[in-house]
């Protein structure tokens, strides 16, 4: 067997889609590759059985070295054809760009990444039923945030109808979560990227913008409501069948994503992904020339405190909780 090294360091919901690949390649190579990994977030890996090491190989002592990105994705926003409408989503980029780089050639065989948890680690972490709210994010992506008195709407919204909700998200250096009420709050105890998973996996659905929650509800065909405003395409990054986005070997999503967008119908994000980051300045470098086509070109300041994109205040409350029942409504969910 020829030792592969595949580097990647990246974050935590890139990491997920990168297991996809590493998956496909032992199904579509048999006994030829012995992959070791290069990357952060190495509990994502653990039990993982077509992983030989984890940061562990050297590059000398590789037969194959690539290292894995998908960022040349966005510069043409995963529109590969735009005449014949054929699109590549972010977890099928990897593939390609293995095969750019190693001359091997890979497709994407399962619409979702690869996680393995032991039946102790799978146990519920919240008796009964519950929609996830992943209501924050890291302050380097603050486009992606969504007004906290919207969630805590849903949140009402749900609670009407007799359903729970639970709150996580990482505290730490470069986080913000806002503290919902009527929620399980579980902010700062579930910090362990396995933890996450489960919460994941055991939920009825997930509520969130485009974050590492979203790939893991992939993994585990969970419901996921998307916040996803006018940052990046849904042919790009939502699980669906809708853009054929993962290839033609690809078995097909079970159960699609939702995903609340405003591409189209702002002039930011009139046919495409704005790709910005932060709604308004929060260092001095965000002021840099060189930096601020990442700023927010519609900002909404409506709370002085917490600053949104316009995309993402257009999302009202009553369309995500619409959302969440319609899983309900067409049978992916038993009822409440």
């Amino acid at each position: 067997m020829k030792k592969l090294r595949l580097d990647h360091r990246f974050a935590f919901g890139d990491t997920v889609m990168f297991t996809a690949m590493v998956r496909d390649i032992a199904k579509t190579y048999p006994g030829e590759y012995e992959v070791h990994v290069h990357s952060n977030f190495s509990p994502i890996w653990w039990n993982n059985p077509y992983v030989a090491s984890v940061n562990k190989l050297k590059r000398k002592d590789a037969d194959i070295n690539a290292e894995i990105r998908w960022k040349s994705a966005i510069r043409c926003d995963g529109i590969c054809d735009p005449v014949a409408k054929k699109y590549r989503h972010l977890l099928a980029w990897y593939h390609h760009d293995f095969s750019r780089k190693t001359g091997i050639p890979l497709n994407c065989l399962q619409p979702r990444g690869d996680l393995y948890l032991s039946a102790e680690e799978m146990r519920p972490m919240v008796s009964g039923r519950y929609w996830l709210f992943l209501s924050g994010g890291k302050l380097d992506v603050t486009i992606k945030h969504y007004p906290r008195e919207y969630y805590q709407q849903v949140v009402d919204l749900l609670a009407s109808v007799g359903l729970q909700s639970v709150q996580t998200g990482f505290v730490g250096t470069g986080h913000i979560h806002p503290p919902l009420t009527r929620v399980t709050n579980l902010l700062g105890q579930s910090n362990s990227p396995r933890d996450l998973i489960n919460l994941v996996a055991n939920a009825d659905g997930v509520i969130g913008p485009l974050t590492a929650a979203m790939h893991i509800a992939a993994v585990y065909d969970r419901p996921y409501v998307c916040l996803a405003g006018g940052r990046e395409g849904p042919w790009l990054s939502q699980y669906t069948n809708q853009y054929h986005a993962f290839g033609e070997y690809c078995e097909p999503v079970k159960v699609d994503q939702k995903f609340l967008t405003a591409i189209g119908q702002l002039e930011c994000c009139r046919s495409r992904g704005c790709w910005r980051n932060r709604v308004v300045p929060i260092e001095k470098k965000d002021l840099e020339a060189k930096r601020r086509h990442l700023l927010c070109v519609l900002p909404d300041r409506t709370n002085p405190e917490q600053p949104i994109a316009t995309c993402m205040r257009a999302i009202t409350p009553s369309q995500v909780f619409q959302a969440c029942l319609d899983y309900y409504a067409d049978g992916t969910l038993p009822p409440p």
